[in-house]
């Protein structure tokens, strides 16, 4: 009884002899399953080969297809010379001029890859840095490093008059994936023997300097600013009249718009025009600017624009613009 009561309380013979029986136990349930658990270990096996497998492939087939895609775009480039538009209507680029136009693109764009900001400001032209950009730093914070990096590749197409479509791209071999694009308008400048670059789609800048008069207003286009997608009119309006002019009453969405050559109207943004924006007071002049959505095209010009409610008397109108009627148009052909 005694030397039971001892063996009892002895810790490293209980735990010895609890491993055995488990050990037993393993042991017996391993002969009683042997089948069944050699099964599961090859099942196992097999899911864990068939898993790399499919990695494996998967890796091979993103690889391919994106081997694939980079020889569709380089056979896009074989076939389309990339002096020649892909707009009906447009002749190609002369071949004088071809040459320096590619190589200014490339310059421009080889700065940008390699990281030379300032020689890639340099190439911009004046109008550009007046328009856009007027400090390295803000062409760096505003367009560069929201576009360029690391692992870029690009290629450019003519586009019309002396603009080219760009698309900047990730080298999808390098970075794996589909990859971001950029698509920009770089129009070709010449200024003295050089040519630099209007980009981030600005095609260029021209003074007009045309004036219409009616009801003691001076309505004056100072100039335009084309972008490729719609069109800046820098306008000055002198009122000499003893009353408050209001250029629009915003009633219509469509009340101020261009036309074009083909009698095509191109409504204003006038939600860009605030009430301020277009109140004139006795006796002074303003400078604003209004936007239309005139896409660019070297073929087809804009002939004029149109305000079609201007009121003489701000007052009465605002008094009551139910019954107002002392509304004039004026159109302002370019």
């Amino acid at each position: 009884m005694k030397n039971n009561y001892l063996i009892l309380f002895q810790p490293d013979l209980c735990l010895k002899k609890g491993m055995i029986v488990i050990m037993n136990w393993l042991i017996r349930l391993y002969n009683q399953n042997r089948k069944m658990l050699i099964v599961i270990i090859i099942i196992i096996i097999f899911i864990i080969i068939l898993i790399q497998a499919l990695n494996y492939l998967a890796s091979r087939q993103l690889e391919q297809d994106n081997k694939e895609t980079l020889n569709e775009s380089m056979e896009i480039e074989e076939v389309y010379n990339k002096n020649e538009s892909l707009l009906y209507g447009e002749n190609a680029v002369s071949s004088d001029r071809a040459e320096q136009y590619n190589n200014t693109i490339d310059t421009f764009l080889n700065y940008c890859l390699n990281g030379d900001t300032e020689n890639a400001y340099n190439l911009l032209s004046t109008v550009c840095k007046d328009e856009l950009y007027p400090s390295q730093q803000l062409f760096e914070e505003q367009y560069y490093n929201s576009i360029f990096g690391t692992n870029k590749i690009y290629s450019f197409q003519y586009w019309s008059g002396a603009t080219y479509q760009v698309n900047i791209s990730d080298d999808i071999l390098k970075t794996g994936g589909q990859g971001e694009k950029t698509v920009d308008y770089y129009t070709l400048v010449n200024e003295g023997n050089d040519y630099k670059l209007n980009i981030n789609g600005l095609i260029g800048r021209q003074a007009s300097n045309v004036t219409v008069e009616s009801n003691n207003l001076k309505i004056t286009i100072q100039s335009i600013v084309q972008y490729n997608d719609y069109a800046v009119y820098n306008v000055n309006v002198k009122n000499d009249s003893d009353k408050i002019v209001l250029l629009d009453s915003q009633k219509s969405t469509s009340s101020i718009y261009a036309i074009n050559e083909n009698d095509v109207e191109f409504r204003a943004y006038n939600e860009d025009l605030y009430l301020n924006d277009l109140l004139v007071n006795p006796h002074t002049e303003k400078n604003l600017q209004i936007t239309f959505s005139t896409r660019y095209s070297s073929t087809i010009q804009i002939k004029s624009i149109v305000l079609s409610d201007i009121v003489l008397d701000y007052e009465s109108y605002r008094a009551d613009p139910n019954n107002y009627d002392n509304t004039i148009s004026v159109e302002i052909d370019l």
